[in-house]
């Protein structure tokens, strides 16, 4: 289901998920694959 939403709203998340890797990712890459 993650994987679906994430392809279907890949354009938007695509700002939302480098932003959030930009604040968040050393903590993201504890684990979460996104």
């Amino acid at each position: 289901a993650a994987a679906f939403v994430l392809g279907w709203h890949a354009p938007r998340y695509a700002r939302l998920r480098r932003r959030v890797l930009g604040e968040c990712e050393p903590l993201l890459w504890g684990g979460k694959p996104w």
